[in-house]
């Protein structure tokens, strides 16, 4: 997927707001799963960007695992990231925004209901990374086998109602948004849009 000079901009600006909605609310360190805005612009990267909008995510990932301090846990940075419970949600951020984004480009109309249950389908996948992921880290990392419930408990539970506001958030914004930039207005063709 190539991206053209406005595209790389845009995404390099997505980029930093999941930097900062990382950095701002560094609190719930300590737990398995900390409580993030980033899947808020997750969402936005994908209405407003399109499928192009998991690039910024892409981005954020690299730049964290190779050192820089921008993920909200400690040790905020560096491929031992890798071995904390939470990791496996930043690859769901960019499978969530690359799958928000290509269905949201083929609405044949955009409304906050439409793009509320694309986002909640996006959030479907950010969890079908991030729970599967934070059971591996505590059996084969920790040490210390979870059943369903503990895993519901540590990844799911905590944070599905804000994760649902976000969504409904988002699609709201996303509307305001492209009625007042035009230039973010998707240009799939007509012949590739679903009907609903």
């Amino acid at each position: 997927m190539k991206l053209n000079s406005r595209e790389l901009t845009r995404a390099g600006l997505f980029t930093a707001l999941h930097i900062a909605a990382a950095v701002i609310l560094r609190f719930g360190g300590e737990a398995a799963v900390p409580f993030s805005l980033v899947p808020l612009f997750v969402i936005l990267a994908g209405t407003l960007l399109g499928p192009q909008g998991a690039w910024s995510l892409v981005l954020y990932a690299v730049m964290g695992f190779l050192g820089l301090p921008v993920f909200a846990q400690p040790p905020y940075g560096g491929i031992s990231y890798l071995l904390l419970p939470s990791a496996g949600y930043i690859f769901g951020y960019i499978l969530a925004a690359w799958f928000i984004g290509w269905v949201s480009n083929r609405l044949a109309k955009l409304t906050v209901t439409r793009l509320f249950l694309v986002s909640v389908g996006g959030l479907v996948l950010l969890y079908a990374c991030g729970l599967p992921y934070l059971y591996g880290v505590f059996r084969w990392v920790v040490g210390k086998q979870l059943e369903l419930q503990q895993v519901l408990t540590f990844g799911l539970y905590p944070f599905i109602g804000f994760d649902l506001a976000k969504a409904l958030v988002a699609s709201m914004l996303t509307i305001v948004i492209r009625k007042r930039l035009p230039s973010l207005q998707t240009k799939e063709p007509a012949s590739g849009r679903a009907g609903f």
